[in-house]
Formats: C-alpha cells, sequence, structure tokens
C-alpha cells in the first residue's frame, strides 16, 4: 500500500536574506480581556474616589 505523504503548509528555518512571510502568532484573546477589565477596574475606582470626595466636601460645606 502507498502511504500517503504531505507536504509541510510552512517552512521549519527562513533561509538567510529571505523574507520572513509566514504565520505571525496573535496575541491571545484572554491578555486582551485582563487588560479591558484592569482599565475598568481602574475606571470604576477613579468615579469611586471622585463621589466620595464630591460628597465630602457637601457635608463639610453644609451645601
Amino acid at each position: 500500500s502507498a502511504a500517503s505523504t504531505r507536504a509541510p503548509s510552512q517552512v521549519a528555518e527562513v533561509p538567510s536574506g529571505a523574507p520572513d512571510t509566514g504565520v505571525t502568532t496573535g496575541s491571545k484573546s484572554s491578555d486582551d480581556m485582563t487588560t479591558g477589565l484592569a482599565g475598568a477596574g481602574a475606571a470604576a475606582l477613579l468615579v469611586g474616589g471622585g463621589a466620595f470626595v464630591v460628597v465630602r466636601r457637601r457635608r463639610t460645606t453644609g451645601v
């Protein structure tokens, strides 16, 4: 029986002087999600801190 051989879709190494036209590795979506959640958490803390300052000043000045 003839065994089917399959050629690799990418070369193992880029020859010297040749452009690297292979598939690039993309960023993980979990990293993007973590960055987004960290940004949202920081924004929530900033808004909460601002609200605390406003309430504190209003109580102090009696407005």
